[in-house]
C-alpha cells in the first residue's frame, strides 16, 4: 500500500472514530425522577376565561441537569402526559388514564431536552376530556409519565402501573359571561383564524385583543383553526358557516356539529340541503353524526403546536 493510501486511510479511520466519540459524548441520557421539572401554562392567560371557551395547556419539561436528557412518550408527544381536570373540592372531573395496551411493536415519541433547558413548548386543548360548560375555579393537573418504571413493573407485576417522572398543576377560573361575551370572543377567535382572507369579519375589539397578544404572539405555533373550532357555543355557528363556505373541510362541519346545540342542529339541516355537493355531503355526514351520538360527540386530547 503506498504511503498515500495509508495516509488517507488513516485520516478516514481516524474521523469516523471522531466521530463517533463526539455522537458518543452527545447522546443524552434518559431521564429519571429529579432530573426534570414539569412546567404547566393555562390558556387564557391569567388563569380566568368563559364558559365554553376553549382552554389551552402549554407544557414544558425543564431539565435540572447539566447533561442533555430524553423523555420517553408513548405514542406521540401528547401520549407521554396524563392530563386532568379537578374542581376546587378536590374531585376529579375527568375519568382516570387509560394506559394503552403493551404490544411488541408499542411505538415511542421522544422529548429531548438540552442540558439546564427547557423543551420545546407542548400544547393542547383541554376540551378533548373536559368541557367547561359551568362557572366555578378548576384545577388542571399534568404528569409526566414515567415509562420505564411502568415497563419494568409489568414485566414483574404483569400489571401497567402508573409512575410519574414530574408533577404541575395550574388554577383556572371559569365565569358565565354574558351573550355579548360570547359574542366578542367568537369574533376574536375567528378573526385571529381568518385575518386578511377576505371572510369579512370585524377587527378584534380592544377589550379582547389580549387573546391574540397572550395566546398567538406568545405561542406562534399553536394552530388557531383547532383552537377556533373547540370553542362549542352558538356564538360561534355564524362564523363556522362563512369558514364552510369558503373551507369545505371536513373537520369544520365536524365542528358545527361539537356545538352540539337545537341551533348547530338546524344550521346543519339547512347545509345538508344546499345544491352544492361540496356542501351538502359534509354536512349531511356531519348531521348523521351528530344524530348518532346524540350530540356528544367522542373526547380526544390534541396537541396544538
Amino acid at each position: 500500500m503506498s504511503s498515500a493510501r495509508l495516509r488517507i486511510t488513516t485520516v478516514a479511520v481516524a474521523g469516523m472514530l471522531g466521530t463517533a466519540c463526539l455522537a458518543q459524548q452527545a447522546l443524552p441520557s434518559e431521564a429519571k425522577v429529579g432530573q426534570v421539572r414539569l412546567e404547566l401554562e393555562v390558556l387564557p392567560a391569567g388563569g380566568m376565561g368563559l364558559t365554553h371557551e376553549p382552554v389551552v395547556v402549554v407544557l414544558r419539561v425543564v431539565n435540572l441537569t447539566d447533561e442533555p436528557l430524553w423523555v420517553q412518550c408513548a405514542g406521540g408527544t401528547v401520549e407521554g402526559f396524563e392530563l386532568s381536570v379537578w374542581d376546587e373540592h378536590g374531585h376529579r372531573l375527568t375519568d382516570p388514564p387509560k394506559l394503552p395496551a403493551p404490544a411488541v411493536d408499542f411505538l415511542y415519541g421522544i422529548i429531548r431536552v438540552p442540558a439546564g433547558k427547557a423543551s420545546r413548548q407542548i400544547t393542547c386543548l383541554l376540551d378533548g376530556i373536559y368541557c367547561f360548560d359551568r362557572p366555578g375555579t378548576y384545577e388542571a393537573r399534568a404528569s409526566l409519565w414515567d415509562w420505564t418504571t411502568m415497563r419494568r413493573r409489568l414485566h414483574e407485576d404483569k400489571v401497567w402501573q402508573v409512575a410519574s417522572l414530574a408533577q404541575a398543576s395550574a388554577t383556572y377560573r371559569v365565569t358565565e359571561g354574558t351573550p355579548d361575551d360570547h359574542r366578542r370572543l367568537a369574533a376574536v377567535l375567528t378573526s385571529c383564524f381568518v385575518s386578511g382572507s377576505g371572510f369579512g369579519v370585524r377587527p378584534p375589539l380592544p377589550a379582547l385583543a389580549s387573546w391574540r397578544e397572550t395566546h398567538i404572539d406568545s405561542h406562534p405555533h399553536i394552530d388557531v383553526g383547532r383552537v377556533l373550532r373547540a370553542f362549542h357555543h352558538d356564538a360561534m355557528l355564524s362564523y363556522l358557516a362563512q369558514i364552510t363556505y369558503e373551507r369545505h373541510r371536513p373537520e369544520w362541519f365536524e365542528a358545527i356539529a361539537r356545538v352540539g346545540t337545537p341551533l348547530a342542529r338546524e344550521l346543519l339541516q339547512a347545509m345538508a340541503t344546499s345544491r352544492r355537493p361540496w356542501i351538502a355531503d359534509p354536512a349531511g355526514q356531519a348531521l348523521a353524526h351528530m344524530q348518532a351520538t346524540d350530540g356528544d360527540m367522542a373526547p380526544r386530547v390534541e396537541e396544538v403546536d
